[in-house]
Parts: C-alpha cells; sequence; structure tokens
C-alpha cells in the first residue's frame, strides 16, 4: 500500500504550485516562509519554478539586522543553494544524444558558463534544436521549425503544465523555447537544417515569412545570447552558407570557438564565412578555436582568404584541419602563415591529410636569432595519417627543435620506419638530456617500426633526466627482442605505456619482468593483442607488486592461462594498490565459472572493473 504524503511534503508542493502558477509577486515567500522550509522546497523545483523562484530572491534578501556583510553572506548562501539544485537537474536531464561543443583542455577555456543555471538552459536550447533538426529531416515535414512540438515528457519534468495563465500561450513548440530561455546559450552545435532560409514555397508573403520564421527565431535566439562557441554539421550549399554568414555576423564580437564537421562548403563560400568573422578593422579576428574536420571543402587547394584569415588572428589557440583534404601545399601554407602570425598557438592538427613532402619545402626562415623564430608557443603538433616518409621525418627533426614548448606530439599511422626514426633521434637524444624538456607524450604507433629502430629510442628514452608521461608504440612488429629494454624503460618513471601488438609473445614478457624493480610509476598499461601466454601472465603478476599505483591495465586478447586469474589475484591482494580497471577480454580459458569465483574472492574489497572474455 502507498504511504500517504506527510504535511510537509503536501506544503511544498502547494508552494512549488503557487511559484509556476500563481500571479502573486512570489519574492514575498522569501519574508513568509522560513529558511528551514526554503531549504526543502528548492531541490524539490523543477527547472520552470526554480528558474522563476531564483529571479524573484530580493536584492537585500534576509537583511534582518541590518548588516550588510550578513546580508550578502545569507544571500551567496541562497545562491549556492540555487547553484547545486542546477547542477542536479543538469546531470539528471542531460540526454547522451546532446552533443555541445567542448573547451580545448591545451589553454584557458574558450567559454565559461558563469554557472549551473546557464549550463542547464544552454544545454535545453542544443536539445530543443536538435529535437527540431531531427524532425526537419523528415521529408514529409512541412511544417516551420518553430512550430516543432517539445516532448510531453520533457515540458512535464520541468514544470509546464496546461493550466489558466498558460491557456493562451503554446509553450510546447521550439519557438517559445528559444525565445524565451534562448538568452542563456553560449555554446551550440547547428546542423544544416537549422541554418537554411525557407524562401521557396509559395508566392504568398505571409506563407514566405512563415516557413522562414525559425531561422529568424534562430537569429533572434543568437542576438540575444552571447554566443561563444559553435559547431557546424553538414553544410554543403550556398543558402546554408548564407544562413551561417548572418548567424556568425551576429556574433562575432563574442565568438571564440568555431568547428565545421562534415561540410563540403566550396572555397568561394568559405571565404565568405571567414570575411563574416574579422572584427570592424577588417583586419583581425577573435577566434581562438578554428577546426575543420571530416571535410571536402579544400579539394582544389586553401582558399587565400583562409589562409590571411589564419594569419590575421591576434589570440588563436587552435588550428585544427583533420581529415580536410588538405594537400601537401596547402599544408605547407597553413605551416608558414601560423609561424608568421603573431597569435600563440598552442594545438595544431593536420592528421588525416595526404600531406608528404610538405615539409622538405618549406622555406627557411629569415631571421637573424632564434629568438625570433615563431610557434614557440606550440604544445601540441598531431600528424597521424600523413603519409610521411623518411624525407619527412629529416625535416621534421629541425623544426621540432624550434619548438621549445612541445608537449604532444603524434606521429602514429605514417611509414618512417627505421630510418625515419633514425632520422629523429637527434631530437629525442636532446630531450633526454634536458632536465626541462618539454616533450612528455610521444606516439609512434603504426609507423612500420621494428625491435632494433624500438631498442634504440628505448635506451635514448631510459636515459632522459626527465620521463616522458606517455608513450605508445603499438601496432609496430617488434617482436620479443624488446622485452628487455621494455621492463627497464618501465621503470624510468613513465605513467602510460602502450606496447598492444608488437608481437612481444611469452618469451618476451619473461625478459621485461626479469627488469622489474619496486616503485614503478605506472597508472596505465596496454599490452593487448600480444599472445602472451603464461609469460604475459608472470609479467602482469610481478607488475602489480612493483607498480603500487596502477589504475588501468589492459591484457585482453593474450593467450592467458587459466591460472593466470589466480597469479592475478594473489598480486592484487599483496599489493593493496590503486587498479581500478582490469580488461581479461579475449583470453577465453580465463573465462571459466572457477577462474572468475577465484579472481572476484580475491579482489572483492577492491572495487575493480573486470572486463571479462565473451
Amino acid at each position: 500500500m502507498r504511504e500517504a504524503p506527510s504535511l510537509i511534503t503536501l506544503c511544498l508542493d502547494s508552494v512549488k504550485d503557487l511559484i509556476l502558477f500563481g500571479d502573486e509577486d512570489i519574492s514575498i515567500l522569501y519574508q513568509l516562509l522560513p529558511s528551514q522550509i526554503i531549504d526543502g522546497l528548492i531541490p524539490r523545483l523543477p527547472a520552470l519554478a526554480l528558474l522563476k523562484f531564483e529571479d524573484a530572491l530580493p536584492s537585500n534578501y534576509e537583511s534582518e539586522d541590518g548588516n550588510g556583510s550578513g546580508t550578502d553572506q545569507r544571500k551567496s548562501k541562497r545562491l549556492e543553494d540555487f547553484d547545486t539544485a542546477w547542477m542536479k537537474l543538469y546531470k539528471s536531464s542531460l540526454p547522451s544524444w546532446i552533443t555541445i561543443p567542448k573547451n580545448c583542455s591545451h589553454c584557458r577555456a574558450a567559454y565559461k558558463f558563469e554557472n549551473w543555471r546557464e549550463q542547464y538552459w544552454n544545454c535545453h536550447i542544443q536539445m530543443c534544436l536538435q529535437w527540431a533538426a531531427a524532425i526537419a529531416s523528415n521529408p514529409n515535414f512541412k511544417r516551420s521549425l518553430g512550430e516543432v512540438m517539445i516532448e510531453d515528457s520533457v515540458l512535464k519534468s520541468m514544470g509546464f503544465k496546461k493550466c489558466g495563465c498558460y491557456s493562451e500561450v503554446d509553450f510546447s513548440t521550439v519557438a517559445y523555447h528559444c525565445q524565451h530561455f534562448g538568452l542563456y546559450a553560449r555554446c551550440l552545435t547547428l546542423s544544416s537544417v537549422l541554418l537554411q532560409e525557407e524562401t521557396s514555397v509559395s508566392g504568398n508573403t505571409k506563407r514566405k515569412l512563415r516557413a522562414s520564421f525559425v531561422f529568424i527565431n534562430l537569429l533572434h535566439l543568437l542576438r540575444e545570447s552571447k554566443l561563444e562557441a559553435l559547431e557546424i554539421h553538414d553544410v554543403n550549399s550556398k543558402k546554408q552558407v548564407d544562413g551561417l554568414h548572418k548567424i556568425l555576423s551576429q556574433s562575432v564580437k563574442t565568438l571564440v570557438s568555431l568547428r565545421f564537421e562534415n561540410c563540403q562548403i566550396p572555397s568561394k563560400l568559405f571565404s565568405k564565412i571567414c570575411d563574416s568573422l574579422l572584427a570592424e578593422d577588417r583586419r583581425t579576428h577573435k577566434i581562438k578555436h578554428f577546426r575543420v574536420n571530416s571535410s571536402r571543402s579544400f579539394e582544389a587547394g586553401l582558399p587565400t582568404r583562409v589562409v590571411s584569415f589564419l594569419s590575421s588572428a591576434r589570440s588563436l589557440c587552435t588550428v585544427d584541419f583533420c581529415d580536410s583534404n588538405l594537400s601537401r601545399d596547402s599544408a605547407k601554407k597553413v605551416f608558414n602563415e601560423l609561424s608568421e602570425a603573431s597569435s600563440d598557438i598552442a594545438v595544431l592538427d593536420l592528421s588525416e591529410n595526404d600531406i608528404t613532402g610538405w615539409l622538405p619545402f618549406l622555406m627557411w626562415k629569415k631571421y637573424s636569432t632564434d629568438e625570433l623564430c615563431t610557434l614557440k608557443s606550440l604544445r601540441v603538433l598531431r600528424l597521424r595519417s600523413c603519409n610521411l616518409q623518411l624525407i619527412d621525418a629529416a625535416r621534421l627533426n629541425y623544426e621540432l627543435f624550434k619548438l621549445t614548448n612541445l608537449k604532444t606530439l603524434n606521429l602514429s599511422d605514417n611509414p618512417i620506419k627505421d630510418d625515419g626514426l633514425e632520422r629523429l633521434m637527434p631530437y629525442f637524444s636532446r630531450m633526454a638530456n634536458e632536465e626541462s624538456a618539454s616533450l612528455v607524450n610521444l606516439n609512434l604507433e603504426e609507423c612500420q617500426l621494428t625491435g632494433e629502430g624500438v631498442i634504440s629510442l628505448l635506451r635514448v628514452l631510459s636515459s632522459s633526466k626527465k620521463p616522458l608521461n606517455s608513450l605508445r608504440i603499438g601496432e609496430n612488429n617488434l617482436g620479443s627482442v624488446v622485452g628487455e629494454h621494455l621492463g627497464k624503460y618501465i621503470c624510468t618513471g613513465v605513467r602510460e605505456l602502450h606496447f598492444n601488438n608488437i608481437g612481444i609473445k611469452s618469451s618476451g614478457f619473461l625478459e621485461a619482468r626479469e627488469q622489474l624493480t619496486e616503485g614503478v610509476k605506472l597508472a596505465f598499461i596496454n599490452i593487448r593483442e600480444n599472445d602472451g601466454g603464461m609469460g604475459a601472465a608472470e609479467f602482469i603478476s610481478k607488475l602489480l607488486l612493483s607498480a603500487p599505483g596502477l589504475i588501468k591495465l589492459d591484457a585482453s586478447y593474450n593467450a592467458l592461462p587459466a591460472e593466470a586469474t589466480a597469479m592475478i589475484g594473489s598480486s592484487v591482494k599483496s599489493a593493496n594498490g590503486k587498479l581500478r580497471y582490469l580488461d581479461l577480454s579475449g583470453n577465453s580459458l580465463c573465462g571459466g565459472a572457477a577462474s572468475r569465483e577465484m579472481l572476484k574472492k580475491s579482489v572483492e574489497d577492491k572495487h575493480i572493473e573486470i572486463y571479462w572474455p565473451a
């Protein structure tokens, strides 16, 4: 039998309805209700009521003693209560399909929400727009986007309810929500269907206006907001670019992050986009993060306006052309322009573009001293899957010496081979000999390296005065010959190591095991797909005892024997370390009921998430 609600619950629900649907001045509630009641009321309020109640908070809230500082403290405490309530609403109502632009992790945030209230409503507007775009994608959709209805379950959870004061207001449409809550928008993802001006209807003017209502409403939304980040998807026509141009022009004073995803915008139209981002002086812009990903806008070459856009930046932090069909010459232009620009670029990503041979053709800088060399601010350089060859590696070695603040270098999936790695060794040797070396993350996966080449690298890195934080050498056919050197390198202080699918086998793991000493600082190791067998099991067992700070271990697909679970369980229990994730998937011999039960019993009080064979 259902338990009857308490008197306090009934009272709080009545106050909630009063806030939502009453016509009175609700600020008086702060005078009439005891503080303890308000404490219990705020966490119970849905979004609409929470917004109204917070907006009604008097400026002189609880100034009973006439002491200004006391009043400020009480109001600050109450605002913290509201912020906590907004945080819980945000986390409980955020759908998994919402796509909100992310900040750059390598520099100051591109955008910052003042509080959880702003973050909640920004997310809500994004949800409304994505919902409308999904509905409008149906070929049978004939209405204005603004007329798309929000789901009843969403409206109900927010506190909307058909009653008295709302009888003449259609609060269920996307248009209503954009008009009333659009001022909170800071970062949005917009698909092409939201950008196109719809004017190709009948000759009736009213119908034309109605068809373009959502685009006009979208412009109104962005005009009211302080939009700082935009992510644009699937734009490929002039009408869509025209709509985007207007939005960008309206947001030029606040916009700092712009990303294009899966767009096919002709070069001439892309130049128009760049023009819309220029400041009033027409010579500079405020964009900090500029990304063009998985797009085919530069097949005919990089437009002149895009090149000048890069050079006219004053605060550009991120330039990302990953998978944008850049040619060798276009990549050269990007690198040269950024080298001469006055902005402090931190991240450059040219991955997934076939730019082999681009570096040897770069012009030698005409600077008299190294102090004038630019790009010193670069902290992340990603050149994954660029088809770089031996000659590129040789030239890159020279350029890397100039990048004195580089922290992350990703050269994965490039056929540089051992000869290319040898050309890069002067740079790695220089980093190894400097106590203040900047490089901390190195990725050389899938570079067609052999054991001989990687052994030379590991010898240099093992002598480093400042160890790397992360090294990735997986997906290279290295063989068991690297086992001893890997074991030595593990003991140098590296925090994250990936040598998955290198063909190290059981003997190589046993040699690595022999080199392990106490105090290993590893936090994450990936040894998957090596068919290490019993050697891998013994290596893992000793590593768990040697690395008390190890948090994640991926040993999947290593042909581990059934005895491995007992060995691992015993080490985990003895080590009393920090292991939280253990991947044993793909090791069929470890998947038996007895093996599982044995390991679970050994780690039952360790809170370890274990991935078992299917």
